[in-house]
């Protein structure tokens, strides 16, 4: 997880994870290194079940779509709406959902601990 200084709005400081190195939608040249590793993620052992957290994750809005086209880095499948959420201070791409779902990873803990509060308090 990277700390980003307005990525959407200006001076907000946001927490950004789940840019894979090699995906469509990593970022290039100046920006690289806010990309992670995908092997990381397999590492993760999240508390949360899998389930919920993507019952959640599944709930939120795409706070912006990009126009281009994305594709698994390993199967090259198209991975359909490309762009970003936006969950408090935290910042993913729309991507990451459709690796974890589809993927045996895990979430930041730091994000998961935010889940937790939300997840709980419903």
């Amino acid at each position: 997880m990277k700390q980003v200084i307005g990525l959407f709005e200006e001076g907000k400081v946001q927490k950004l994870f789940g840019m894979f190195v090699g995906s469509d939608m990593s970022f290039k040249d100046d920006y690289s290194y806010l990309n992670e590793n995908f092997e990381d993620y397999k590492k993760l052992e999240n508390e949360l079940p899998k389930s919920s957290i993507l019952a959640y994750m599944e709930s939120l809005t795409p706070c912006c779509l990009a126009p281009m086209i994305s594709h698994d880095i390993f199967s090259k499948e198209v991975i359909p709406n490309p762009g970003f959420y936006e969950d408090g201070i935290f910042i993913f791409p729309t991507d990451f959902l459709y690796y974890f779902k589809n993927y045996e990873i895990g979430i930041p803990y730091e994000y998961e601990n935010f889940l937790k509060t939300k997840i709980h308090s419903k």
